[in-house]
């Protein structure tokens, strides 16, 4: 089997970071902990191919939190920290993505990713990786580590596929923060005009009470206790049962809570400050 038949078959991209992603050398903070830099090339790359369809999977021997946000940033959902033993953590891997080994590319640098390499459908490395890496990879990128490596082989794979630029795809990377800001402000906008209607709502609410009161010969203690108690938790109802039916258990628990504290502490208060009880 030639060299593009083996890309031809690829589904998935398993990379690790420090010497791969990350280059060879890194500042340490002086709390001892690496401080890893990223190639962006390598980033926007990783992204696309997550949106083409392709599974992604990080296994780095790091423990770095930050290392971990960055790739599931990009869409990367496998992400294995602290692999000590990095074959154990690819079969994972493939028995949770249902995928056999020789779909798979793999980016090492060094003897830890040594044995996943040997068993992967396309064993690859960076340009300054070590020598025994080297000798049993099918492709070394001229790219060294932390210098657009991981672009370089994505690329590979997706040019031979026919799946590079191939629609607009590659063209919204940029657009995903726009479009999350923007609706980020619509949800705004809908909790103001919310908010708006709620008090507007409520000034209705408390005239046709107290009419409906004067109408009938009601004490307006009765009103208060009835209709307008039922009216006032109506919102609260429904936000409940929304959180409970979607799962959000405790939001549920703390809007009844936090109703009831507000009812007794801010409504109450402010009350009988303006107009003693």
């Amino acid at each position: 089997m030639n060299f593009k038949e083996n890309l031809n078959k690829i589904k998935a991209f398993v990379f690790d970071v420090d010497g791969v992603l990350s280059a060879n050398t890194v500042p340490l903070h002086p709390n001892g902990e690496p401080m890893r830099m990223v190639n962006i090339k390598d980033g926007y790359a990783m992204q696309y191919a997550v949106k083409k369809g392709y599974t992604l999977a990080i296994i780095t021997g790091g423990k770095t939190e930050a290392v971990r946000k960055r790739f599931v940033g990009l869409g990367i959902k496998d992400v294995y920290m602290a692999s000590a033993v990095k074959i154990h953590d690819f079969r994972d891997f493939l028995e949770k993505n249902k995928l056999s080994a020789d779909e798979v590319v793999y980016m090492g640098d060094d003897i830890p990713d040594y044995e996943v390499m040997k068993v992967c459908g396309f064993p690859c490395c960076p340009a300054d990786a070590s020598p025994e890496i080297k000798d049993i990879s099918c492709y070394v990128s001229d790219k060294k580590a932390g210098e657009g490596c991981g672009r370089d082989v994505i690329e590979q794979v997706m040019k031979a596929q026919g799946k590079w630029m191939d629609d607009k795809t590659a063209l919204v990377g940029d657009n995903l923060a726009f479009d999350d800001m923007m609706m980020m402000i619509f949800k705004l906008a809908l909790l103001i005009v919310g908010f708006v209607v709620l008090i507007y709502g409520a000034d209705f609410f408390v005239d046709g009470s107290s009419k409906l009161a004067k109408r009938f010969n009601i004490p307006s203690f009765v009103i208060g206790l009835t209709i307008c108690a039922f009216g006032t938790s109506a919102p609260e109802l429904a936000v409940s049962v929304t959180a409970s039916v979607t799962g959000a258990n405790e939001l549920a628990i703390a809007n009844v809570v936090g109703s009831n504290f507000s009812n007794l502490m801010f409504v109450l208060g402010v009350c009988s400050i303006l107009n003693p009880i």
